[in-house]
């Protein structure tokens, strides 16, 4: 995910197929329940250019196995701005991995709105929280969704509002 950010900054036509190989990464990755953990090692076919839109070409990155059953918040934070890192510079995600984790986010938010580190009901950090807000809002983005219609959006706007001193 970090390397993805990097490079886009750098130069994301120059080092496309370099950022495809993160895209692969972090699909072939991702847990079961939607998050991420460490993550393993794992194949890069060579990318297949899709019809041009804002960048020189367009890749398609495909899912070739599964990651293992569950991941946590921070690394599912640093995935989804890996994955952000990689739509900008021309990646195409498939659409179930895209649900997938914001599926995760929106079981995983606390009664009170916020996020925790582990498992819905722990008690929620400002961190994680943010972290939240974030993914879900960069995941609705990519899936066309108005993120400040968002539930989830707001409640973890809400918290951190109430939580957090300015």
């Amino acid at each position: 995910a970090l390397q993805a950010m990097v490079l886009r900054e750098l130069d994301r036509e120059a080092w496309q197929k370099r950022i495809f190989q993160c895209a692969q990464f972090l699909v072939d990755n991702q847990c079961k329940n939607g998050q991420w953990a460490y993550g393993e090692p794992t194949t890069y076919p060579e990318p297949k250019p899709e019809p041009e839109i804002d960048v020189k070409t367009k890749y398609k990155v495909f899912p070739q196995r599964s990651g293992p059953n569950t991941g946590d918040h921070s690394n599912a934070q640093y995935a989804i701005l890996g994955i952000r890192a990689c739509h900008e510079s021309g990646i195409l995600f498939p659409p179930e991995v895209l649900k997938k984790a914001s599926q995760a986010w929106r079981e995983t938010q606390t009664v009170n709105k916020g996020w925790s580190y582990g498992p819905k009901g722990n008690r929620a950090y400002g961190s994680m929280t943010a972290g939240g807000v974030a993914a879900l809002t960069i995941l609705d983005y990519l899936q066309d969704a108005d993120w400040k219609q968002d539930g989830a959006v707001a409640g973890g706007l809400e918290w951190l509002k109430d939580n957090i001193l300015l």
